[in-house]
């Protein structure tokens, strides 16, 4: 088709344009979506799996004019459904927009993208640009697909370390993981750190609502990201490489002083953090390490963990038993087993008792060691030289200590307020 030629955009344009609501539509297999995809765009595929296939085959086995022309029979039937959904989300978003009062004679846009911004995004762009009335509905596509916003991702976390890993040699990735810094335009990391129970992610959450830049990792995979990381989670993980896209769009257009995340390791669940990401997290200029008395530990576990609506649930019991018996390798089979016995008498204080020090240890040498995933082994390479970054410990107190104005929250509950502002005074302190 001649005339086809459709307007492109750049990944920073289309990742700001889907902020401000507007349509973005993947028209990949619907096994290409769920691999990974830009978030906020809804699936439409303009081919299955099946046929994709079929149409790659004559590509490599006749040529493009083949394979064009057998995509335009494939097509055929279904593109007036296609026009139909697109029509559909068009018509609900002008209605959303005239409900609020905005009232424009501005073309509407969509958004399209498919892996490498050829014929499949294109040709549906034409489509919908010839359905719709001169003027009323302009087109753009993703300029190199969705694997330009691949390798936004990956530069985004400063993805040159992570090509010579892929490139070299063990030995060779080893070295560059320890001694490859990130580039100096990489933005500033302040992590927000502490052994469990301090409340680290409500800390984060905190830092959110009052208009802090954050990245919350184990929001966005779902997961708490130990062996307990499924409690309070209702959905399955996303995989580690939409994962990445999810992180990645948690980065706004501003550059904000610091960016907060969480001290992860190098997996939350089934997720894996990007290494560039990871990598950008031990070498944090700063690290807040949050400390608490146990007290105060176990009354955020218990709330977090084992809430009244959580343990009542057969589930949640089951799996709660299922979760601790994972452990019996690094606890041993009689620890483990009197650690299920608590959980079965509803000891649950006495399960979180049992199971600090064992998490105490993992996160103090998580915190004093440099480590990172080998990239060409399944293995966890661990340094004994100490993080680079400063780490500052702030305390946590219980909200009834030293408590500013009354306040209807249970007497012992973690002092969110003021361990916020603590939080953001180090981070103020150490910037200046």
């Amino acid at each position: 088709m001649n005339g086809m030629e459709v307007a492109e955009v750049s990944v920073e344009a289309l990742i700001s344009a889907v902020r401000e609501g507007a349509i973005l539509i993947d028209v990949r297999t619907a096994s290409e979506y769920a691999r990974g995809h830009v978030p906020g765009a809804i699936n439409l595929p303009l081919f299955d799996d099946q046929k994709r296939g079929n149409l790659l085959i004559a590509f490599a086995k006749q040529n493009r004019a083949a394979a064009f022309a057998m995509a335009r029979r494939v097509i055929r039937p279904d593109i007036e459904r296609f026009l139909s959904k697109v029509a559909a989300m068009i018509d609900g978003r002008m209605q959303l927009k005239y409900s609020c009062g905005s009232v424009s004679n501005v073309s509407f846009v969509v958004y399209l993208y498919c892996w490498h911004g050829g014929m499949r995004s294109s040709t549906l762009a034409w489509f919908l640009r010839q359905s719709a009335l001169p003027g009323l509905l302009d087109c753009r596509v993703l300029r190199d697909g969705y694997r330009a916003f691949r390798r936004f991702v990956s530069s985004r976390w400063s993805s040159l370390a992570q090509e010579k890993v892929k490139r070299g040699p063990e030995a060779e990735a080893r070295r560059i993981h320890y001694e490859t810094e990130p580039s100096v335009e990489s933005p500033q990391i302040c992590i927000v750190g502490g052994r469990t129970g301090v409340g680290k992610t409500r800390v984060l959450h905190a830092l959110r609502d009052a208009g802090e830049q954050v990245i919350d990792l184990e929001g966005v995979a779902r997961h708490r990201g130990s062996v307990f990381g499924w409690v309070g989670r209702s959905s399955i993980q996303p995989t580690s490489e939409h994962f990445a896209n999810l992180a990645v769009c948690q980065w706004t257009a501003k550059k904000p002083r610091w960016v907060f995340v969480e001290d992860e390791g190098p997996h939350v669940g089934k997720c894996s953090v990007h290494p560039g990401l990871f990598q950008l997290m031990r070498h944090s200029p700063l690290v807040i390490n949050i400390v608490a008395e146990k007290k105060l530990r176990l009354h955020v576990l218990l709330e977090d963990y084992a809430s009244i609506g959580q343990h009542t649930d057969d589930k949640w019991s089951r799996t709660m038993f299922e979760s601790v018996g994972k452990l019996h390798r690094r606890l041993g089979r009689d620890q483990t087993e009197a650690l299920q016995f608590l959980l079965d008498s509803r000891d649950y204080a006495a399960v979180a008792n049992g199971l600090l020090q064992y998490y105490d240890n993992m996160y103090d040498m998580h915190l004093g060691k440099l480590r990172a995933t080998g990239r060409l082994s399944r293995t966890v390479i661990t340094d004994p030289r100490p993080r680079q970054g400063k780490i500052i410990e702030v305390n946590a107190f219980p909200i009834a200590r030293q408590c500013e104005k009354p306040v209807t929250i249970q007497p012992g509950s973690l002092d969110i307020h003021r361990l916020t502002k603590d939080v953001l005074a180090v981070a103020t302190a150490f910037a200046s």
